[in-house]
């Protein structure tokens, strides 16, 4: 770990896995990320080579600013990033970043857009450090002395002024930064339930501060690539508690006045229509993922309950079973002409579509999760609905037999 490390308040060294977790949403495949190794968090490439280095200051305190022109976080940045480029551990062309979850004051330097104004500013804030500090040494010895270490700090940012500037052109502040909800969005979560959304940035806070913890304790680097953080990221999305966080068990949903009876929906007859064993359970589970699915999704969709899930999010979902139903069928349909079947084989090869998509499939929904047995209704009612509209069929005559 870098000699200029600095855990601080527990906040603040939480916020530098946070920060971590979300340049880690962003990286590329031949990237990765570091903690407390040249800065807070730093990207590398492939070769080593680093392309940014960012500090990350945290307070929780509800009137506090960071990087303000007098600042400690300020100029320690400043200083931790020049020695880094007068030892040539980072090349003139590294990002800089400063990052916080408060504001940054409108008068700070770091604001300026040209590096002369921000210079000379520097030496209007060095010259008041010094009149301060000999006010303060005048009226009581040993006063000033916070002054006196600033002063020491801007003093050695102006003798490196040629890095300074390099710091100055390859600088970016980020301020009231909501990581969570940033971090959230950039791996497409969309729902608003607030206890799903806790639970998914738990679990890969929980996973990259563990892993960090034992790489230090073993004094090894805490580095993370893409690769590392995709599986994780696979485990967390087909975990069972996150989305039947979203959608509800079966169990769950109340439906009153089902008729099991009514035979007139499209995708009943598409059952119906099959000669095979307990056909009449097949239908029953069918009408109740239906109805369930429809309950479900008019609730995330339409009444907007605790989701962000759009009717687009939805559509897109249905034309992955769509497509799916497309791969399913060219399968099981091999000949090219559907009357070289006799009327039985077409029989056999619509059910075992049927069975396949219904009972064997699992799709991922909006790429995230993958459907478990207690919430497959969702899927399977999916399919069912394009089934009602014919968008697709089972029977490998389907559209002779329903679209007349």
């Amino acid at each position: 770990m870098s000699k200029d490390n600095n855990k601080g308040t527990p906040a603040g060294f939480i916020f530098q896995f946070e920060i971590a977790l979300l340049e880690l949403s962003k990286l590329s495949i031949t990237d990765s990320i570091s903690l407390e190794k040249v800065d807070d968090v730093a990207k590398e490439d492939k070769n080593g080579i680093y392309n940014c280095t960012i500090q990350a200051k945290h307070s929780i305190k509800t009137s506090t600013t960071n990087f303000g022109n007098t600042s400690t976080d300020l100029w320690k940045t400043l200083n931790i990033w020049i020695r880094k480029l007068v030892d040539k551990i980072v090349n003139p062309d590294n990002k800089f970043i400063a990052i916080t979850n408060k504001s940054i004051p409108k008068d700070s330097i770091l604001k300026e857009k040209n590096f002369n104004d921000f210079f000379n500013k520097i030496i209007k804030i060095l010259n008041q450090q010094k009149i301060d500090y000999n006010a303060k040494t005048k009226a009581e010895q040993n006063r000033g002395v916070s002054i006196k270490a600033t002063i020491d700090r801007i003093e050695f940012a102006i003798k490196y002024k040629p890095e300074l500037e390099v710091i100055f052109n390859n600088f970016e502040i980020k301020e009231n930064l909501d990581v969570k909800e940033e971090f959230l969005n950039n791996i497409f979560v969309s729902t608003k339930d607030p206890s799903v959304k806790d639970r998914i940035y738990d679990e890969f806070l929980g996973w990259i501060q563990v892993i960090s913890k034992n790489n230090w304790k073993n004094k090894k680097e805490a580095i993370f690539s893409k690769k590392d953080f995709d599986l994780k990221y696979d485990l967390i999305r087909e975990n069972p508690t996150i989305i039947n966080s979203l959608f509800r068990h079966k169990k769950e949903i109340f439906a009153d006045n089902i008729d099991f009876n009514n035979r007139d929906e499209i995708y009943i007859k598409q059952i119906d229509g099959f000669d095979r064993f307990e056909k009449e359970e097949i239908i029953k589970n069918a009408i109740l993922d239906f109805v369930y699915c429809d309950i479900e999704i008019t609730r995330l969709i339409i009444n907007k309950d605790c989701s962000s899930l759009t009717r687009i999010d939805y559509e897109e979902f249905e034309e992955n079973c769509e497509e799916s139903w497309k791969r399913i069928k060219r399968k099981h349909i091999l000949k090219p002409d559907l009357n070289q079947y006799t009327d039985d084989e077409l029989n056999e090869i619509g059910c075992k579509i049927y069975d396949e998509i219904i009972s064997d499939l699992r799709l991922k929904f909006l790429d995230n999760w993958e459907f478990n047995d207690s919430i497959k209704y969702i899927q399977n009612g999916t399919f069912l609905k394009l089934s009602n509209t014919l968008k697709i069929g089972w029977h490998p005559k389907w559209e002779e037999k329903y679209k007349k």
